[in-house]
């Protein structure tokens, strides 16, 4: 999938829940900003605490359930997380489409924070990864 149909997805996600909010149909042009901002970032605690729980089932640690998920189903779970984040900050910023531009510029700040030798590493992993042969 290429970064602008990553980015249609998102920003098609991040319009559905603004024009559709659950139980109100059409009508969520009437709350306030605020109260729209507020679900989305309960809407990502709660994703949040799929990852919890998901963590619980894949490790075991509810001794009375044992386990209940797959690390496919934790993985699924973050990813969840993230895409329900950079549709929040779709939201917080109208809608327009940048949420995977400010990510990249955004990781490009953190990677002036990671020692070398790390990045080399991603940067080999990456590599092998992407090498078809």
């Amino acid at each position: 999938m290429a970064a602008t149909d990553a980015q249609r997805i998102v920003l098609a996600l991040s319009t559905w829940i603004d024009d559709e909010q659950p139980g109100l149909g059409p009508r969520a042009e009437a709350l306030s900003a605020e109260l729209l901002l507020h679900r989305r970032i309960v809407k990502l605690l709660e994703e949040n605490g799929e990852v919890a729980e998901a963590l619980i089932g894949v490790t075991g640690a509810n001794p009375r359930k044992g386990v209940t998920h797959t690390w496919a189903q934790l993985q699924a779970e973050l990813l969840d997380v993230a895409v329900t984040a950079l549709a929040a900050w779709e939201h917080t910023n109208g809608n327009e489409g940048g949420s995977l531009e400010a990510l990249e510029q955004h990781l490009a700040g953190l990677a002036e924070r990671i020692p070398p030798q790390h990045l080399l590493i991603a940067t080999l992993r990456t590599a092998v990864r992407l090498d078809p042969s």
